[in-house]
């Protein structure tokens, strides 16, 4: 999305940082960054956030996994697996254990493999074979196009989220950050994730 919003101000300079929700929020609290995408809700009352785009959370497994192939696995499964999970304080990892939960399952129930800090370590760890993961599928598009991964649905778990953008109440936001903000905002914005 950055990469559209410089293809349409091309003289504007971007940053951007890739953290866990929890970071992102308290640096936008700070006015240490202007705007954050965030997964799940965080109450805070100096925090404004706005729904942007619906996701959804998919098992990935390796190609060479047996779930490979299937559309669709139980709980049961799931349980006999290694998996990898996002670090406390990640929006995934928060969204995972509250679908989870829905169905009577605590995350610590799972057999935990490892926990890790970004969800591109998490696909290169379930690549090599390490174990499955729960990860947004927006994340996964171009290793599913290209056959690096695989997606599973879990029966009987919703794992939809929103993801939202997220503002201090207080910072001033300069007219490039304004623009990016409508460009979230907007439809048009989301046009180059399908």
């Amino acid at each position: 999305m950055a990469g559209y919003y410089k293809q349409k101000y091309p003289e504007v300079e971007i940053t951007s940082l890739i953290a866990n929700t929890q970071e992102i929020v308290q640096r936008v609290l700070a006015h240490e960054l202007d705007l954050g995408v965030i997964e799940g809700q965080v109450e805070h009352p100096d925090l404004i956030q706005e729904d942007i785009f619906q996701d959804e959370l998919v098992i990935i497994v390796s190609p060479r996994h047996p779930w490979a192939e299937r559309g669709e696995i139980t709980l049961e499964e799931l349980k006999s697996e290694p998996i990898i999970l996002r670090e406390e304080g990640s929006g995934t990892r928060q969204v995972a254990a509250e679908g989870l939960k829905k169905v009577g399952v605590k995350l610590w129930s799972l057999k935990v493999a490892m926990e890790l800090g970004s969800t591109q370590a998490i696909k290169e760890a379930v690549e090599a074979g390490l174990g499955v993961a729960i990860i947004s599928r927006l994340a996964i598009k171009k290793e599913s196009r290209n056959n690096l991964l695989r997606e599973v649905r879990l029966q009987g778990v919703d794992f939809k989220r929103m993801l939202r953008v997220a503002y201090s109440r207080h910072k001033f936001r300069s007219p490039a950050a304004e623009a990016f903000l409508d460009l979230l905002l907007s439809k048009e914005a989301f046009k180059v994730l399908d």
